[in-house]
This record gives structure tokens, C-alpha cells and sequence, in this order.
């Protein structure tokens, strides 16, 4: 069974410890979530990263992901990254768990999400 961790940033949730959002820091923001799925995209590419061969990180391209509706600024470097495992999605193949993605996406979009998040 193929496990999905799902990787988004704390979009809307409040700055956890000492990070200050000053005007410097605001110059140095990102074009939003695209540059962090990006940078896992990069990792991806060199090479799949496989959790002792049972779970795969695909691209957002792979499963078939729309675009992010929406965009929010993102400093960088970020101060957490959240893997969110979602019970319930569970799937055998690539073609079954990129469908599930797409299904799960489109309804927190129909929710009001940019894209596959949690408030």
C-alpha cells in the first residue's frame, strides 16, 4: 500500500517561536507555496525518494494537480515544514492514489483552499 504524506505550508495559522515578520523579512518573501512544492519537485528529480520501497513522493505534475488558485507569501527560509498523513486515502497504484489526490484536492478547493491545506 502506498502511504501519501501530503506537504503543505501552515498557510493562514500564526508564526510559531521567535521568527519576526518585520519589513526585512517581508522583502524576502517567496511567490508563495510554489516555490516550496518546487523544491521538493527538485529533490524528485534526482532521484525518487522512497521510504524503505513502501511510500513514493510524485510530483504535483504526476498526479495531475491543477494550479494553486491562490497565492500566499512565504518567507524564506521556513521555519516548519507539516507532513500530514490522511487515513482513509489509501490506494495501491499510481494511477488510484494520483485520483485520490485530485479528489481530495477538489474538495478543499470547493471548501475555499487554495489547494490541498488545513486551516
Amino acid at each position: 500500500m502506498l502511504q501519501w504524506l501530503l506537504v503543505f505550508p501552515a498557510l493562514g495559522l500564526g508564526v510559531w517561536g521567535n521568527s519576526s515578520w518585520d519589513e526585512t523579512q517581508a522583502k524576502h518573501q517567496s511567490e508563495g507555496p510554489q516555490d516550496l512544492f518546487g523544491n521538493i519537485s527538485q529533490l524528485i528529480d534526482k532521484g525518487r525518494l522512497g521510504f524503505g520501497g513502501v511510500s513514493t513522493v510524485v510530483s504535483r505534475k504526476e498526479w495531475g494537480a491543477d494550479t494553486v488558485g491562490c497565492c500566499a507569501p512565504l518567507a524564506l527560509p521556513v521555519d516548519y515544514l507539516i507532513m500530514h498523513h490522511v487515513p482513509g486515502l489509501e490506494c495501491h497504484n499510481q494511477t488510484r492514489c494520483s485520483q485520490r489526490l485530485r479528489e481530495l484536492r477538489a474538495h478543499h478547493v470547493r471548501n475555499g483552499w487554495c489547494d490541498v491545506a488545513y486551516k
